[in-house]
């Protein structure tokens, strides 16, 4: 069969599921988050809760994103409270230098009062850059090799991203980190998802690239947590021993510690998956676990 006769059928299906809303169909039956507990099994990282006050929360989303609910139609938006947390644990200050990788979609940067402001990516569109302004430097490149010198940044964020990176890129990410950050610095990623099997997602028919022998390889054209053609249409998803082995193995504790914390709004774990907003998204995002590697020598 050729592989136009054969991507045809497939295509046809897609669009019906996509017409009907039918998301993860295949996903959704592949992997499950591990518990908080099971976290525990996790060389040299500590491990807490991230408790959120929605009364905070609004407070913080009204002030910084005014527009919210034109851009994410709903208060409690998934990004909306990456932000807020990234911003709070980061803690950024005035005379920190900040950047914020893989960020060419959303960022904050220009809420920030930071005397330097970074924002990295593969490829940077020119409406972002007319948004934020001269204000923040622009860096296009790869985030396995940033053209900055060592010890230069103060706070780093990572949103919605590590999933994305391909072949050895989260290696090279994380060991990029470490050379990156100041004394005291520190890098906030998140979420970060670790689930009962190690799989890597597409949902594009043509992907056929292969990154690591020991994982499962998942097409499923209905899959959202791919991501779409600025996200190479890819994710990987790490089962506990991938993520110590690929993360966390790849720190030098000598210099930096590591913190896992898990989300949690009024004692609620986030996001909210019944609202209209998160309809597409996979079970594997809930619930939100954010990584903090911070240089203490």
């Amino acid at each position: 069969m050729s592989l136009k006769k054969y991507f045809m059928p497939c295509n046809y299906f897609y669009n019906l599921f996509k017409l009907l809303g039918a998301h993860n169909l295949i996903i959704k039956h592949q992997i499950m988050p591990v518990s908080f507990d099971d976290l525990s099994v996790l060389k040299c990282v500590k491990l807490t809760y991230f408790n959120i006050d929605s009364r905070e929360f609004d407070k913080w989303v009204k002030e910084y994103f005014p527009k919210f609910h034109d851009q994410f139609k709903h208060i409690r938006h998934k990004k909306l409270i990456e932000f807020y947390t990234t911003f709070t644990l980061l803690d950024a200050q005035p005379d920190d230098v900040f950047m914020d990788v893989a960020g060419g979609l959303y960022t904050y940067l220009d809420k920030l009062e930071s005397k330097e402001r970074y924002l990295q990516d593969i490829m940077i569109s020119q409406e972002l850059k007319n948004s934020l302004g001269e204000k923040v430097e622009y860096i296009e490149s790869d985030v396995r090799e940033i053209n900055l010198p060592d010890d230069s940044i103060d706070k780093i964020s990572c949103h919605h991203s590590l999933e994305h990176f391909q072949a050895d890129s989260d290696i090279l990410f994380t060991k990029e980190i470490q050379r990156l950050l100041n004394l005291n610095g520190k890098c906030c990623v998140l979420p970060i998802f670790i689930a009962d099997r190690y799989v890597e997602v597409t949902n594009a028919l043509t992907f056929n690239k292969k990154f690591d022998s020991r994982f499962k390889f998942i097409i499923d054209p209905t899959a959202i947590i791919p991501g779409g053609k600025e996200s190479g249409k890819y994710s990987r998803i790490y089962d506990l021993k991938a993520f110590q082995e690929r993360i966390l193995n790849n720190i030098d504790y000598s210099e930096f510690k590591v913190t896992i914390s898990e989300l949690r709004m009024d004692g609620d774990a986030v996001p909210d998956l019944t609202l209209k907003c998160h309809r597409d998204i996979a079970a594997i995002e809930r619930p939100y676990r954010a990584m903090v590697i911070e240089r203490f020598q």
